[in-house]
């Protein structure tokens, strides 16, 4: 099993952007917004919506996902896909999967609950 260490963590003013080290490029991609109500932990949530693409690519041969987070006045801004190192004529079913992916109301509820930081208590 793989650490975190094996990914890139890149942070910018208020985002954060997750690859693996070197595969940074955005060939094919996806948007949404999350509510954000309350603070969050943008690695938790990158790292959560990382594993929901590859769990949908994972048999897309040459495909590395990449996840960028940014946090707006009221919500998250998440920009999803991934960089592909070999040839590919589908990137717009890769964009559609990783579009549904990032749309599912299942997945979008189990990260930000995922994300959110504790809050802790000073007696």
């Amino acid at each position: 099993m793989k650490s975190h260490s094996a990914w890139q963590i890149s942070r910018e003013r208020n985002a954060l952007r997750l690859s693996r080290p070197g595969r940074t490029r955005l060939d094919v991609s996806a948007e949404t917004e999350l509510s954000s109500a309350g603070p969050v932990s943008l690695t938790r949530i990158a790292h959560q919506i990382r594993q929901d693409i590859w769990r949908a690519l994972r048999r897309q041969r040459g495909f590395s996902p990449i996840v960028r987070v940014a946090l707006q006045p009221d919500s998250l801004k998440v920009t999803a896909g991934g960089m592909l190192t070999i040839p590919n004529a589908a990137k717009a079913h890769l964009e559609k999967t990783i579009e549904e992916v990032l749309q599912k109301p299942a997945n979008r509820l189990r990260w930000c609950r995922f994300a959110r930081l504790k809050e802790t208590r000073h007696g």
